[in-house]
């Protein structure tokens, strides 16, 4: 084997499970299709429960000093207060996902992990014992597992025969990152109009995302996004480009939704967009994609090891949670110390325990 785990995908999911696995000392390789990080912007804010997990890792704080908190949210268009949530870390942050990739892939390397690049999976094959990865760039890497979590149109997801039924898109949404200097308020949000909304939010000192959505228009796959179809949309919206200029990143997006007919396939496995997509405002699909990574480390991590806590009676076997061992996923908020990696006294794994003075699970 050349690892325990190749990672098919180095955005925010890939690098989270890859953290996840190094703390549990599990080999990990990453590889990418692209040829380097784009720096696009992208999502643009981490959730409460994605925050929770960043502190359960003693890393909360490299986010906390990049971005900024913001109390409120919303659903559908409706407000919504989040002070009253349950959590230490109740309101979202602002921060844009070139920087949490940027800050997740420096933890990542503190870790050990390094992103091969230019490294797109075009083959697999696998047996009880493994998974062989053929790659772009004419390397074989052979893992135990192989796990899919790059993108909606997942390469490892085709090459593993596995399904991704669905509902097509039934409308567009334009976004682009702009300078608006004619715009009256600090921020426009979600403003209806008779076809469409939409949008202008300061997520940086100067510049504004700009998201216009248009019902009942679907643009052909290959049409490609404009700067200038941006600004022709928000004039047909609001009657103005608000002196519109600057582009630094132009994009759409729709509201198809699909999920994988199953998130596994032997010694394959799928998470992030590659197992689910949906609308993606408000960065859903960045948070959820995190959350699987956390939830998947510690079953690949006590399949590897097969220690007393799994229930594994074959190599590929997937456990499922032991009785006595807790994980992030278990509890919204986490009173008293932080959590971190232990023994556990009773069962002998290595997971993300809040210990008692014996030693053993606490919760």
């Amino acid at each position: 084997m050349n690892t325990d785990v190749v990672l098919a995908g180095g955005g925010p999911t890939g690098l989270m499970l890859a953290c996840e696995l190094r703390l549990a000392n599990v080999g990990v390789t990453v590889v990418d299709a692209l040829p380097e990080r784009t720096g696009e912007s992208r999502a643009g804010g981490i959730h409460s429960r994605t925050l929770e997990v960043l502190d359960q890792h003693g890393v909360l704080d490299r986010f906390l000093d990049a971005g900024d908190p913001t109390p409120v949210g919303h659903f559908s268009g409706l407000w919504l207060d989040f002070d009253g949530l349950e959590s230490r870390h109740p309101h979202p942050l602002m921060l844009l996902q070139s920087v949490i990739e940027r800050l997740l892939e420096r933890w990542a390397a503190e870790l050990g992990v390094e992103v091969r690049w230019s490294s797109e999976v075009t083959g697999l094959r696998q047996d009880e014992n493994g998974v062989e990865v053929g790659l772009a760039t004419g390397t074989t890497l052979n893992a135990r597992y192989l796990v899919g979590r790059d993108g909606g149109r997942s390469a490892v997801r085709k090459l593993a025969g596995i399904g991704f039924p669905g509902t097509p898109a039934t409308m567009t949404a334009l976004l682009g990152d702009v300078r608006l200097p004619d715009l009256p308020e600090d921020f426009i949000f979600m403003r209806r109009c008779p076809t469409g909304h939409f949008s202008a939010i300061s997520l940086e000192p100067g510049w504004f995302r700009m998201i216009t959505s248009e019902y009942d228009h679907i643009p052909g796959r290959d049409e490609p996004t404009t700067f200038a179809m941006l600004r022709e949309a928000l004039i047909r919206l609001a009657g103005t480009d608000y002196g519109m200029h600057s582009p630094k990143w132009i994009s759409r997006f729709g509201d198809a939704a699909r999920q994988a007919d199953r998130y596994r396939d032997g010694r394959v496995l799928l998470a992030g967009d590659a197992a689910h997509i949906h609308y993606p405002a408000g960065g859903q699909g960045l948070n959820i994609g995190v959350q699987d990574a956390v939830n998947l480390d510690w079953k690949l991590a006590a399949a590897m090891r097969r220690t007393r806590c799994s229930t594994a009676t074959t190599p590929n076997a997937i456990p499922s949670r032991n009785a006595c061992c807790t994980t992030p996923a278990r509890s919204r908020h986490w009173p008293g110390p932080a959590p971190r990696w232990t023994h556990c006294a009773k069962c002998s794994a290595r997971s993300w325990c809040s210990t008692t003075s014996t030693g053993t699970c606490g919760r």
